[in-house]
């Protein structure tokens, strides 16, 4: 210990000596959270009085489907939620209009384990059967058909388009935290590797106009909870 020279003044009778180093001095920790798009809804009801509505800012980036509200944006340290519209886990499980291919025995199985997201499960376990036998039908198919005559990539395509549903329905939410939906499917198969993949035309054309609607709703209702918040556009 380092030698202290203390002064006692009059009247003192208790000294306390600290030695050793002083506590870390903590930053505060500035709070930003993703979570559903209505996430800044939601913060600004629950938080409401623990912000000035006047200093608050809410920025719309719809080419991200995100909604972020900042709730002093002259304050570093000022929250920041964010809120975005993600496809739900079913959606992605399905790699709906993702282009991944995958062979109808990986189709099947995926399939099969998540039965629960098909609007029949009886249908689900059919299309399960079909995928499963489905190389050896067309195989057989174009065997028996066969001109030689060089036909095989038209012949494929016929086994092809005969041997699977044109569609099935899948009752699955499109966005995360957001309703099951009807969503009719379709499955793509490649004649020349026999490789499937699932494609929606519905879904895709629900998402598109979705989008605005979704993200008009929850500025309505920002603004209607909290009218001086100011909403740009980015």
């Amino acid at each position: 210990m380092e030698n202290v020279n203390v002064k006692i003044e009059a009247g003192v009778q208790t000294l306390e000596i600290l030695t050793g180093k002083a506590l870390v001095r903590n930053e505060p920790k500035k709070l930003e959270v993703s979570g559903n798009i209505d996430a800044p809804l939601l913060f600004i009801k629950a938080k409401k009085e623990a912000f000035k509505p006047i200093e608050s800012v809410i920025i719309v980036e719809r080419e991200k489907m995100s909604i972020t509200f900042q709730s002093n944006h002259s304050d570093i340290y000022s929250p920041i939620i964010e809120g975005k519209l993600t496809l739900s886990a079913q959606f992605k499980t399905f790699g709906l209009n993702s282009g991944k291919r995958v062979t109808p025995f990986d189709l099947a199985n995926l399939i099969r384990m998540n039965r629960a997201s098909f609007e029949s499960k009886e249908v689900a376990m059919k299309l399960v059967s079909d995928l499963q036998k489905f190389k050896a039908k067309v195989d057989k198919q174009i065997e028996n058909a066969d001109d030689k005559r060089g036909n095989t990539t038209q012949l494929r395509i016929q086994a092809v388009e005969t041997n699977l549903p044109a569609a099935f329905t899948l009752l699955i939410p499109i966005f995360k935290g957001s309703e099951a939906e009807h969503i009719k499917v379709e499955i793509d198969i490649d004649p020349s590797t026999l490789e499937a993949s699932l494609i929606s035309p519905v879904a895709n054309e629900i998402i598109q106009t979705s989008i605005d609607r979704i993200i008009d709703e929850q500025k309505n209702l920002i603004l209607s909870e909290s009218p001086a918040i100011a909403i740009l556009e980015a």
